[in-house]
């Protein structure tokens, strides 16, 4: 089954899991970890790690808010 991606904004008590606008799962270092393990998807735009663990697959640290 296909899902539709988790957008931003989807859980308004935690706006810090938002990825930084113009980023998705498929941006960040953990992608495919993410993926295989948690069946993330690369189209989602939210993060499920407390805090956000968003890093750019440069090995940037970006801001999520």
């Amino acid at each position: 089954m296909i899902r539709a991606p988790f957008l931003r904004g989807r859980r308004s008590e935690y706006p810090e899991m938002d990825l930084p606008e113009g980023s998705t799962c498929g941006d960040c270092h953990w992608s495919e970890k993410c993926c295989t393990i948690y069946a993330r998807i690369p189209e989602d735009e939210v993060c499920d790690w407390v805090p956000s663990r968003f890093v750019t697959k440069t090995g940037t640290r970006a801001v999520c808010q």
